[in-house]
């Protein structure tokens, strides 16, 4: 079993008052990371990565049970509102956590331990949040994606929702004059996405032009741009304040095929001072 709840659970709904604590966070900004670790993962990926980035938000895939692999290592995390689920038959599953925010969990049953993440609240409103690896469905991964989402629908309705990971299909709009082309399939994503969810590129919010970068290396074609990793942001948090970056190079090229992508944005419930 995954650790799917937290040890104190200020998110359950008090059955006397039905009415859930509200949080306020008043960090500037925040700074979320997105990263597949590869097959499990080691203590050498979460300690880089926590040196490299000192995350808010952390949506990571293909990681054991981070609880273990953080055993030894000085992190600073709260572990209590670390959500981890493996994927059956694996040793790994995606995880995700949030810098002094409890979340309830919530479970897609097509998708335990693909699709981890739940519900926190903000001020006076709710926050979904889900780490996406995306299975193929029937050899698509479009397919799993639109059905991932048809799960979510009906669950996110009235609140935000942040969804970040690897897709294993382009995460933005590539540029016209790139040599590799969005399938059609993409950009119907990104339009669903948009209409139906509100939510839009954060890559692309950061970098409205130019070429994607590589963020997956694939090994029968380790040159070749893939740009499957990424966060999809609500496009009224898209201020002119994004910053989407990949951390490329030693050590990342040793510890994953994937990397690390980092993005930063204007927190959009900072209370004033």
């Amino acid at each position: 079993m995954g650790r799917t709840w937290t040890r104190h659970d200020p998110l359950a709904v008090d059955e006397e008052h039905e009415e859930r604590p509200h949080f306020q966070d008043n960090r500037k900004t925040l700074r979320v990371v997105t990263y597949n670790m590869r097959q499990g993962g080691s203590q050498a990926n979460w300690s880089e990565l926590l040196a490299a980035t000192t995350p808010d938000l952390l949506l990571i895939q293909e990681t054991k049970d981070p609880a273990a692999l953080l055993e030894d290592v000085d992190h600073g995390l709260d572990l209590d509102h670390l959500l981890w689920v493996p994927v059956e038959a694996r040793r790994w599953g995606s995880a995700m956590w949030w810098r002094g925010q409890a979340i309830r969990p919530i479970s897609l049953p097509s998708f335990e331990g693909w699709v981890v993440g739940g519900e926190t609240r903000l001020e006076s409103e709710s926050i979904f949040v889900f780490s996406v690896h995306m299975p193929p469905e029937r050899g698509s991964y479009l397919h799993s994606a639109n059905r991932m989402l048809d799960e979510l629908k009906p669950i996110v309705q009235g609140g935000q929702l942040l969804l970040g990971g690897d897709w294993n299909v382009a995460t933005a709009r590539r540029d016209p004059d790139e040599e590799r082309r969005n399938r059609p399939g993409e950009l119907a994503l990104f339009d669903r996405l948009e209409s139906e969810f509100g939510l839009v590129s954060a890559w692309r919010v950061a970098h409205p032009t130019g070429p994607l970068p590589q963020t997956l290396r694939w090994m029968k074609e380790p040159t070749t741009p893939y740009h499957c990793d990424g966060l999809f942001m609500p496009s009224g948090w898209a201020t002119s304040n994004v910053s989407a970056h990949v951390l490329e190079g030693l050590p990342w090229t040793g510890l994953s095929d994937h990397n690390p992508v980092v993005v930063g944005f204007d927190n959009p419930h900072r209370s004033s001072p």
